[in-house]
């Protein structure tokens, strides 16, 4: 979890050689550091941990979607505008180019999406299985009733 990286190097992730944040670096984001230095990794963690709980999963999609959509989109800001500026980001994304960064995003967005449709497909079978199910049952006391 990137988020979880980025909370515990905390010197990596706000400190570069230069007393200069790596957020500060960035383009479109230099004004609200103080807003977003500790809510996103936070967030990215609270979202890693609804898509481990089976109940809060598809909010967990949802949420992941909506983050990798406004990462993958200030990624591409920062290719056309400003592809000199230092990743912010942790674990394996650290070490990336902005080119590789934008390939993952796009990934893990499709990821999102797909998770999001699979669990109201899955959520929709459910449903009829035990729509179903009940039937089957009420049947099968019927018959048990009438022998």
């Amino acid at each position: 979890m990137a988020g979880m990286d980025e909370l515990t190097d905390v010197r990596f992730y706000f400190v570069t050689m230069e007393p200069v944040t790596v957020l500060d670096e960035s383009p479109f984001v230099t004004h609200f550091v103080p807003l977003i230095a500790y809510p996103i990794p936070i967030l990215e963690v609270l979202v890693g941990l609804a898509l481990l709980i089976p109940s809060t999963r598809r909010v967990g999609f949802i949420a992941s979607l909506i983050l990798m959509v406004a990462f993958t989109l200030y990624n591409i800001y920062l290719l056309w505008f400003a592809p000199d500026v230092p990743c912010g980001c942790g674990g394996i994304f650290k070490d990336m180019s902005w080119t590789a960064h934008l390939f993952v995003n796009i990934g893990l967005t499709i990821l999102a999406g797909l998770g999001i449709y699979l669990s109201a497909k899955d959520s929709g079978l459910r449903a009829a299985f035990s729509s179903w199910k009940n039937s089957y049952t009420h049947i099968r006391k019927r018959r048990s009733i009438g022998t």
